[in-house]
């Protein structure tokens, strides 16, 4: 679960601006996510899944276990004796599904269901940093990235990634630049049972309590009304300078 700096963090940097829908009042027959507090479902991942992925499944199990008081396992494999499969994030058995997220861009997301399983999938390709980047603001880092820099330019322009470590957060071991479309349907699909992330900390939280959560009949693509939703990262390009 993400601790208060972690989640204002992640809301401050992974912006989506997606509306809530009333998945929960629409149920596929008798099927439950959980039943008077007892877990009927257990959340798929791939076996080598994006750190995206890995941090959905988590927030996934840490809210559902919230509202109901059951904790749903996480696991890449699916076991015969429960009813239920949540899968979070593409995988070999979204593969046999038939779930796409191609032509899914920008945070874009697909939630699904059927009989006895519910998919909540997005683009998550981990980002990786292009060397030199600066790891800390340190003399002697600065100095090291700087070189490195000039060499692979050959004259001494400014580096525009001298701050780049700024943008991962080693408690949830993710990057700023992470595709995270898994991410935002999972935050959807709580957000259509009742949660509400308002500002930082349990005060700024809703978290409704209920014993049960019928499996939803859901079919959705969810697209962001605008590619760029991040203006931190420009600053750094633009001249506070009279004469430029």
């Amino acid at each position: 679960m993400m601790r208060s700096n972690e989640r204002l963090s992640v809301m401050t940097l992974f912006v989506l601006g997606a509306s809530g829908s009333a998945l929960a009042s629409i149920a596929l027959g008798e099927s439950f996510i959980v039943r008077d507090g007892q877990p009927q479902a257990e959340i798929i991942i791939a076996e080598k899944p994006a750190r995206m992925t890995k941090l959905a499944a988590g927030e996934l199990q840490t809210y559902i276990a919230r509202i109901t008081g059951a904790k749903l396992p996480i696991t890449t494999k699916p076991s015969k004796d429960v009813p239920v499969r949540i899968h979070v994030g593409k995988s070999a058995h979204t593969d046999r599904l038939k779930l796409s997220v191609e032509g899914l861009t920008h945070g874009a997301f697909r939630m699904a269901s059927g009989e006895s399983w519910l998919a909540l999938l997005g683009p998550d390709k981990d980002f990786t940093p292009v060397e030199p980047w600066g790891r800390s603001r340190s003399p002697a880092d600065t100095e090291r990235m700087n070189r490195a820099w000039d060499e692979v330019t050959g004259e001494t322009f400014y580096n525009p990634f001298h701050s780049l470590y700024m943008y991962y957060m080693p408690s949830l071991e993710v990057w700023a630049f992470d595709d995270r479309g898994t991410l935002h349907a999972v935050h959807e699909f709580l957000r259509s049972l009742g949660v509400r992330w308002y500002f930082p900390g349990e005060l700024g939280e809703v978290v409704p309590k209920t014993q049960s959560i019928a499996l939803p009949n859901v079919n959705r693509t969810v697209r962001p009304d605008f590619a760029v939703r991040n203006l931190v990262w420009f600053y750094q390009f633009l001249s506070t300078s009279d004469e430029d």
